[in-house]
């Protein structure tokens, strides 16, 4: 994209402004300049990019770690002019690459995301302005200077501020039919756990959701030693699917296998087996267990509504007033569904059943 505003800056009358905004989750660095914001910079450099900012031709390259690493943002979302957006579950690293990816370093880890383009695109828009606005932001004003000075020496941070051309801010009409719906939460703000929540529990007919995580609340992971907590204990999402089995609907759910996740994962799983048997109700939910490496955060409710993005079903990602940030979308598209509904039972023919 630079290569290309720099051959042909015609092409492109109004610049063109490259944002990247780290998560900021909590690291362990050495010091300055050991951290993941310098990483960034650095791995740009070595792809060719030698000015952060050129005025003559439009160039901007912004670079900011979310303001605050506890919590920090588990947002994994791109936007495009304003027209096209996504909302994944995975990261910007070689793990989520394919296994023979030209790279030699591809993990082959599973997951899932979705891309829209439409006036949803302006409400992710959104949510990416209002983590960017006061993040901490690293400015370099030279990426390659004279023999001898590091290049972070020309490096300066500030409070990133939001700024667009108004082209950007405009609500493109692509001319489909897809209902789409944005779902953002913060610690100052819940709403796509309402969402969620919601969407679960009004479930008639089935849930199929692809979850690495599925927990009940943090303290309830004591349960490996002593029983001290029931299904009750839980962040909200375990009530809806409860009672969307209590409504009749059919939930299949795909979980991580240990380590790790793994073990809260089966403390969740033995909690809401005992209250589903309690219900009589156990027929109504399976679980199986991935194979493989995975990461995906999904559900589809009645097969109408997809919901794909960051949030997992997890203690971190869920609760008024804190968990991580986190952004979905929702989409009732036909296509789409399709498609996860043939990731879904393939994922589910190669998983192993819970004992």
């Amino acid at each position: 994209l630079y290569n290309n505003l720099k051959a042909h800056p015609e092409q492109y009358p109004r610049g063109i402004t490259v944002r990247i905004m780290l998560g900021n989750p909590p690291e362990l660095a050495t010091g300055e300049p050991t951290g993941q914001l310098w990483t960034l910079i650095d791995d740009l450099r070595y792809a060719g990019i030698d000015k952060m900012v050129d005025e003559e031709i439009g160039w901007r390259l912004q670079v900011a770690d979310f303001e605050g690493s506890m919590p920090h943002s588990h947002v994994k979302t791109i936007v495009i002019d304003g027209k096209t957006a996504t909302a994944n579950g995975f990261n910007m690293t070689y793990d989520h690459f394919p296994a023979d990816h030209i790279s030699g370093e591809g993990g082959g880890r599973f997951d899932v995301g979705l891309q829209v383009t439409g006036p949803a695109a302006q409400a992710t828009q959104r949510m990416f302005d209002d983590m960017w606005n006061g993040a901490d932001q690293r400015n370099c004003i030279n990426l390659d200077p004279p023999l001898g000075i590091p290049w972070q020496a020309t490096c300066y941070d500030i409070s990133a501020t939001v700024d667009h051309v108004p082209e950007v801010q405009k609500f493109y009409l692509p001319g489909g039919s897809s209902t789409v719906f944005s779902m953002y939460r913060s610690k100052v703000h819940d709403q796509a756990d309402r969402q969620v929540v919601a969407v679960l529990a009004a479930a008639q007919e089935s849930i199929d959701a692809m979850h690495v995580n599925f927990t009940l609340e943090m303290v309830c992971d004591l349960n490996v030693l002593f029983d001290i907590c029931t299904v009750d204990v839980s962040p909200d999402y375990m009530s809806s699917l409860l009672q969307a089995a209590q409504n009749g609907a059919h939930v299949r759910v795909l979980m991580k296998p240990g380590p790790t996740e793994g073990i809260e994962n089966i403390v969740a799983l033995d909690a809401l087996e005992k209250r589903l048997v309690q219900l009589g109700i156990a027929d109504k939910v399976e679980v199986r267990y991935f194979e493989g490496s995975v990461h995906p955060k999904a559900a589809l409710v009645d097969d109408q509504l997809l919901i794909i993005g960051s949030q997992n079903f997890h203690y971190s990602a869920f609760g008024r007033g804190g968990g991580l940030t986190e952004y979905s979308m929702a989409i009732e598209d036909e296509a789409a569904i399709a498609d996860y509904k043939a990731a879904f039972e393939y994922q589910w023919e190669h998983a192993e059943e819970s004992n």
